[in-house]
């Protein structure tokens, strides 16, 4: 089970570090994948969701997460859902050292459906991002 939390994982830190690479490794290539956030908005298929790493990368960021919990598992089907908080700091690229830059944080839930692709490989299919906080420039993003 460390191979699904391991995909949380991946998925927030490709962020953090801007690595499409990491991403993609973390979510399953289908046109019916899906990242749903607080129902402002949800990317369809990887290309669709890479925009939005593609919005959130080059920024100065942590992705904190905590609390996972594998919440239901098969391993017969290869399906897992995993849940997550997640605290979210967000500055403007460069910007993340000075002390007084706008940031813009989020405290979220995570709820995410995953799938075993391959011998011991964990994507995710479904990611849904809760909000459940916001605090400081939301423009920041």
């Amino acid at each position: 089970k460390d191979a699904i939390l391991d995909t949380l994982y991946r998925a927030c830190l490709s962020y953090d570090i801007n690595s499409v690479d990491l991403h993609d490794s973390a979510f399953v290539n289908s046109p019916e994948t899906t990242f749903e956030m607080s129902g402002l908005a949800t990317y369809k298929g990887l290309d669709e969701i890479r925009k939005l790493h593609a919005n959130v990368g080059p920024l100065d960021t942590t992705h904190l997460v905590t609390n996972p919990r594998i919440v239901e598992f098969s391993d017969a089907q290869g399906t897992a859902r995993l849940t997550a908080s997640a605290l979210a700091q967000h500055f403007r690229t460069g910007e993340g050292n000075l002390g007084d830059a706008r940031k813009f944080m989020t405290g979220s839930l995570y709820d995410m459906d995953l799938v075993r692709e391959g011998e011991g490989v964990w994507k995710v299919m479904h990611f849904r991002m809760k909000v459940v906080w916001m605090e400081g420039d939301q423009s920041v993003v």
